[in-house]
C-alpha cells in the first residue's frame, strides 16, 4: 500500500476525531466492513470520510454510518458524489437515524446508488425524507440496485401518498428480490397504501416482513393491502404495526377473528381462497 492511498485526515476539517482510528484499522487490516454507528460525525465527518477514507478501502462491502451520526443534507451530498463511488462493492449501508432530508437522499438516489449495484441492504430509517425523494429513490434510485432485499424507509420520515404511489409504481418493480420493507411512521393514507397493494406488492412477491404502523391509513386501505395480501399470495409472514383485526368489518370477514393476530387472519382469507370463498360478500356464519 503506497502513502498516497493511506487515509490521513484532512487538516481542514480540525483535529483528527477519535473515531478515525477505525477507517485506519479498516486501511491496515485490508477489512471488508467499517462500522462507524454513533460516533455522531456530522457533516464535516462525512465529508472527510468521503474524500479521505472510503477512497482508501475500495474493498468495503459493509458501511454503517446510522445510530444518530448527525449527517445532513450535505454530509449525504458528499458521500454520493465522492465516497460511495469509490466503494462498489458495498453490499451493505446504514445511514439510519441521521439528519438526511429531500436534497441529501436525492443526491444517494441520483449518484450516490448507481455507485454501489450490489447493494442487498439499505437503511435510510429516521430521517427526514419526504415525498420528492421518495420519488428519486424510485426513479433512480431502487432501479440501480435491483439485488436490493432490506429497504428501511420508516421510523420517523415523512413520506405521504405521493410518495407511497411512486415507490409502488415505480420503485418495488425494480427490487423484486425484496424481503424486508418498512414505511412506518410515515404520513401515507388510504390512497398510498391502495397504491402500494395494488401496484407495489404484487412487484415483490418474495416480501417476508411488512411494517406500515404509525401512518394515516384507514380502513379502505387497510382492506387493499389484506385483499392484495390474499390475492397474490406472498410470501409475507409478518405483518406488522397495522392490525388487521380492526377491520373485519369493512373487510366482511366474521367477528370470531376480533382478537386474531395478522398471521391468523391472513391464513383463514387464504384458506377461503383456496376453497373458492369470494371474501368480499357479507360473511354468513357458515
Amino acid at each position: 500500500m503506497s502513502d498516497r492511498n493511506q487515509p490521513i485526515w484532512p487538516e481542514e476539517h480540525g483535529a483528527e476525531p477519535e473515531w478515525w482510528v477505525n477507517v485506519r484499522s479498516t486501511y491496515e487490516g485490508n477489512n471488508t466492513r467499517l462500522d462507524l454507528g454513533g460516533w455522531g460525525i456530522g457533516d464535516e465527518g462525512a465529508k472527510a470520510l468521503a474524500e479521505r477514507g472510503l477512497p482508501s478501502v475500495p474493498q468495503l462491502t459493509y458501511l454503517n454510518l446510522g445510530g444518530g451520526n448527525d449527517i445532513g443534507d450535505e454530509g449525504a451530498r458528499a458521500l454520493a458524489e465522492r465516497g460511495l463511488p469509490s466503494v462498489p462493492q458495498l453490499t451493505y449501508l446504514n445511514l439510519g437515524y441521521n439528519d438526511i432530508g429531500d436534497e441529501g437522499a436525492k443526491a444517494l438516489a441520483e449518484r450516490g446508488l448507481p455507485s454501489v449495484p450490489q447493494l442487498t441492504h439499505l437503511d435510510l430509517a429516521s430521517n427526514v425524507i419526504g415525498d420528492e425523494a421518495a420519488k428519486a429513490l424510485a426513479e433512480r434510485g431502487l432501479p440501480s440496485v435491483p439485488q436490493l432485499t432490506y429497504l428501511d424507509l420508516g421510523a420517523g420520515n415523512c413520506i405521504g401518498d405521493e410518495g407511497a404511489k411512486a415507490l409502488a409504481e415505480r420503485g418495488l418493480p425494480s427490487v423484486p428480490q425484496l424481503t424486508y420493507l418498512n414505511l412506518c411512521d410515515n404520513y401515507i393514507a388510504d390512497e398510498g397504501a391502495k397504491a402500494l397493494a395494488e401496484r407495489g406488492l404484487p412487484s415483490v412477491p418474495q416480501l417476508t416482513n411488512l411494517r406500515l404502523g404509525g401512518n394515516d391509513i384507514g380502513s379502505e386501505g387497510a382492506k387493499a393491502l389484506a385483499i392484495a395480501l390474499l390475492t397474490n399470495q406472498t410470501s409475507l409472514q409478518g405483518f406488522y404495526d397495522l392490525h388487521l383485526c380492526d377491520y373485519l368489518e369493512e373487510m366482511q370477514l366474521p367477528r370470531e377473528l376480533a382478537f386474531k393476530s395478522n398471521r391468523e387472519i391472513l391464513r383463514t382469507f387464504r384458506h377461503m381462497h383456496t376453497y373458492g370463498i369470494d371474501i368480499l360478500p357479507e360473511w354468513n356464519g357458515e
